[in-house]
């Protein structure tokens, strides 16, 4: 006695036995078998996308914050340097938020701001070492921060840039 099978209802049975088991250490490994994604094309591609753009962003941050260690592990010299610019003419108003006879002094200090995420620069004068934040056109938005930080630096005030 040959059991029949009504095709019509048990189509899945049929395809399930004619089908070739090509990988069969697979099906050890994986006995409930494997997930399947399944993406078009455009899917793909725009996945693809968003990865490299994710990994541009990373990338860039990562460069930013080596230089910004390096600044801070930097040895004096380089520290001075980066900080020692002129700022421009068109900027005509900072905080000044110490002065010091002594490099080293302004370089900690330097160091102190950059941590707490400022960028400080420094005018030299004759013999001062004069440590700055901020570069503003006008009055009104340097008394902004000002007023912030003469709660940490009492001795801070608003000057002109020379």
């Amino acid at each position: 006695m040959k059991k029949e099978i009504q095709i019509d209802l048990f189509s899945e049975e049929i395809q399930k036995s004619k089908r070739k088991n090509y990988y069969p250490s697979l099906k050890k490994l994986f006995p409930y078998g494997f997930v399947s994604i399944r993406l078009s094309y455009e899917g793909l591609i725009f996945s693809l996308i968003v990865f490299m753009l994710i990994c541009v962003v990373i990338f860039s941050l990562g460069v930013e914050r080596g230089k910004h260690i390096k600044l801070l592990k930097g040895n004096t010299e380089t520290i001075m340097n980066e900080v020692f610019l002129k700022p421009p003419l068109q900027k005509r108003y900072t905080i000044q938020i110490a002065s010091y006879r002594d490099k080293e002094s302004a370089v900690n200090l330097i160091k102190e701001l950059m941590r707490s995420g400022y960028k400080p620069f420094v005018i030299h004068t004759k013999n001062l070492y004069q440590v700055c934040l901020g570069k503003y056109p006008n009055q009104e938005i340097a008394r902004e921060l000002l007023y912030e930080l003469v709660k940490k630096y009492r001795n801070s005030y608003l000057r002109t840039i020379p």
